[in-house]
């Protein structure tokens, strides 16, 4: 472990507390974001102790404990912590990392922040699920003293739909390029014509019905989706089988290997969802410069700028009609790659986390 220099240890100790909650793996949006923060935390460890007598200590599973390097402080995550936590250690700044986060902070954390990626449950149907998670979202704000979110969208989702009125940060999130990752071709038929690629848990919120009925509709065009496995991803696949829709590839768990094969040779990336935080697929698919084609709502946007096509209805005939004008264009336009390349880069995990720090900093009223 890195010791402070002589300097930061006439200053007093800063200790900043992150609370992963029951991160798990980083196979969906949320576990990458406390993967790379977490990894990325780690490697600013030793020069935030050196310089500033920063210590920084992560909430999380005693099993998963080690997991983003040795140079944080781990900290058991107990089931009761949800309920209450007597833990007498003090914290500065205390971060909740997302408002899935349902354990509580120390009574003698200091500056208590969370991050809120979305508040998709507003815009699914009412009823008591929606009452459930407004409720919770809503006794998170008020024990935070100042939130943060991975988009504008949200921020304004925020200040409307909640009773929040303390400061917000925007801190856009980052996107891993596979760009140089080792490729594997995952388990395709070689016969495979070139075929469009969706990547999402396969969710209603992700629009998977107006992409069956899309699929149903060309069935001159081929597609590949992919996603973790679970309840809604086999449910997708039954839709598909008793709808006798055959120009579908379902692909479950995938590696980052096969992520990159797929990016890769895909002829373009669909995202129609319906309600987004952020949205980190388009942007992994914008690292291999392919056309990206997403819906007009919530943070894609703002994600996709102007290096993305957008769909103007989810009806098959028009999402079709968009596809081909757009892969038209793109195949005209010799520079479009590049520039979908740059754009994509423009959002990295690096600045992203980097930024949470400096925010810590002047949170606490340190210098920068």
């Amino acid at each position: 472990m890195v010791k402070p220099t002589i300097l930061a240890r006439r200053t007093k100790p800063i200790h900043i507390g992150l609370s992963a909650g029951t991160f798990d793996t980083p196979n969906h949006g949320l576990g990458e974001f406390t993967h790379q923060f977490g990894r990325i935390a780690n490697d600013l460890a030793p020069r935030l102790l050196e310089e500033s007598n920063i210590h920084v200590s992560v909430y999380l599973r005693s099993r998963l404990h080690g997991v983003f390097g040795d140079n944080l402080r781990y900290l058991p995550l107990r089931p009761h912590h949800k309920r209450f936590n007597w833990s007498m250690r003090r914290f500065d700044l205390w971060h909740t990392l997302n408002q899935h986060v349902l354990h509580l902070p120390p009574p003698r954390a200091g500056v208590r922040m969370a991050t809120v990626f979305d508040l998709n449950y507003a815009y699914g149907p009412e009823g008591p699920h929606q009452a459930a998670e407004a409720a919770k979202i809503e006794r998170l704000l008020a024990r935070t003293d100042h939130a943060a979110t991975p988009s504008h969208f949200v921020a304004q989702d925020v200040a409307r739909r909640t009773a929040y009125t303390g400061p917000m940060s925007v801190i856009h999130i980052g996107a891993q390029s596979l760009l140089n990752t080792r490729q594997e071709r995952p388990p395709l038929p070689e016969n495979i014509p070139p075929f469009y690629f969706h990547l999402s848990r396969m969710a209603e919120s992700k629009n998977i019905s107006a992409l069956l009925d899309l699929a149903a509709h060309a069935g001159s065009m081929q597609f590949v989706f992919g996603g973790p496995d679970g309840a809604e991803a086999r449910a997708a696949m039954e839709q598909a089988r008793r709808r006798n829709i055959s120009n579908i590839v379902f692909l479950l768990d995938l590696s980052d290997a096969q992520k990159a094969w797929l990016y890769g040779h895909c002829v373009g990336f669909l995202f129609p969802s319906l309600c987004e935080g952020f949205g980190l697929p388009p942007l992994e698919a914008m690292h291999f410069g392919k056309p990206v084609f997403l819906s007009r709502l919530t943070s894609l946007p703002e994600v996709g700028g102007d290096a993305a096509f957008y769909f103007d209805s989810f009806a098959p005939e028009a999402m079709q009609a968009t596809i081909q004008a757009g892969c038209r264009q793109h195949e005209q336009d010799p520079q479009r790659p590049s520039y979908i390349m740059r754009h994509a880069s423009s959002f990295n995990w690096q600045q992203c986390v980097s930024s949470y720090f400096d925010l810590y900093k002047k949170i606490l009223g340190l210098a920068t």
